[in-house]
């Protein structure tokens, strides 16, 4: 649609409030000084009468500079593969640095080339693109399969203005939980000693010793994770008011060393596991001092009642249960805080 220069505000905004206007196309100033506006092809030309007649001088073909902003990934996608492929695949993903993972079923991978190539379309910064499913394995990591881009399993993230050392293929790792870290970090305070079991890359305890003088024992038995924790620590030294002290060792044979009433504050990041290892971790608690244990349940009620089940009462209180992400359909990471009583 060819418009005057003096017009085109008032157009545009008629145009999408209609959804007419293409929005990942620009104006383009023609040579007579009017300016073309990119409409859809199935443009209901009725909608035209109900411009202002001296608005609208003609329609008119022109080539325009088109790019991704304003569509998705799977805006990309229509079109290139069936139908319904396209509604059996997720419409998020996660962006871990300038990498991106996205579940693909197992059986959808032969559109793997083309679901990485439209996803770096939309989000720029990424190079790589990797298709997996659940947690699995000893070291608790993603089942992925590089599917478009360079074949890099090594990035840095950041988060909060702190860089974290991932390797997507060795460790595991989990963007959605940024906010999380940065909530306990808020809680602990100057002083405390901190045990960070299954601590994977170490974020908690970055984010810890980014905002408090207190300590954290990171400890995970994945010796990819210990390491890239290890550079992390390096690559934000000046941003640290505490200290990490990462250590490789499997959390039980921790335990057993360290001396009872040692920690003040205990993060135990292992939704499936986690509660099994709460009555090996309470004598290492002080008496008032917290644990902020993760577990899956459907419910915030269910949580409760698991969590209830795992705990000595007369040990531990229950101070709070609290729903942080999605896990599975109907299934959700929950946050439980304990506080040692006795």
């Amino acid at each position: 649609m060819r418009v005057s220069a003096k017009d085109v505000e008032e157009v545009l905004k008629f145009l999408k409030s209609r959804g007419a206007y293409v929005r990942n196309c620009k104006v383009k100033k023609l040579s007579d000084g009017s300016v073309a506006i990119p409409v859809k092809e199935d443009l209901d030309v009725s909608l035209i009468k109900e411009l202002p007649a001296a608005l609208v001088s003609e329609s008119c073909y022109e080539d325009f500079v088109c790019g991704t902003l304003g569509l998705s990934f799977k805006d990309l996608l229509t079109g290139l593969i069936p139908e319904g492929v396209l509604r059996r695949i997720p419409s998020s993903y996660d962006v871990i640095g300038d990498i991106a993972v996205i579940n693909i079923p197992e059986d959808l991978l032969e559109y793997g080339k083309l679901i990485g190539e439209a996803i770096s379309r939309v989000s720029r910064n990424v190079r790589a693109v990797y298709a997996g499913g659940y947690v699995s394995g000893e070291y608790r990591v993603r089942e992925l399969k590089h599917v478009f881009g360079d074949p890099v399993s090594k990035t840095v993230h950041k988060e909060y203005g702190l860089r974290i050392s991932v390797d997507v293929l060795r460790t595991y790792y989990n963007p959605s939980l940024a906010e999380e870290h940065r909530r306990i970090a808020g809680l602990v305070n100057d002083g405390e000693l901190v045990a960070d079991l299954f601590c994977g890359v170490g974020p908690f305890s970055l984010h810890i010793a980014s905002l408090r003088d207190a300590t954290s024992y990171a400890v995970d038995f994945n010796p990819d994770a210990i390491k890239c924790l290890i550079e992390s620590i390096e690559m934000n030294r000046r941003k640290l008011k505490g200290r990490v002290v990462p250590i490789l060792s499997d959390v039980r044979d921790f335990l057993r060393v360290v001396g009872d009433g040692v920690f003040d504050r205990v993060v135990m990041n292992l939704p499936l596991e986690a509660l099994e290892y709460v009555p090996a971790v309470s004598s290492k608690l002080r008496v008032g001092g917290v644990i902020h244990v993760y577990l899956i349940s459907y419910s915030v009620e269910e949580a409760k009642h698991l969590v209830s089940n795992a705990v000595d009462p007369s040990v531990f209180s229950v101070v709070s249960v609290k729903r942080v992400l999605d896990y599975a359909p109907r299934k959700y990471v929950f946050r439980a805080d304990l506080r040692r009583s006795s």
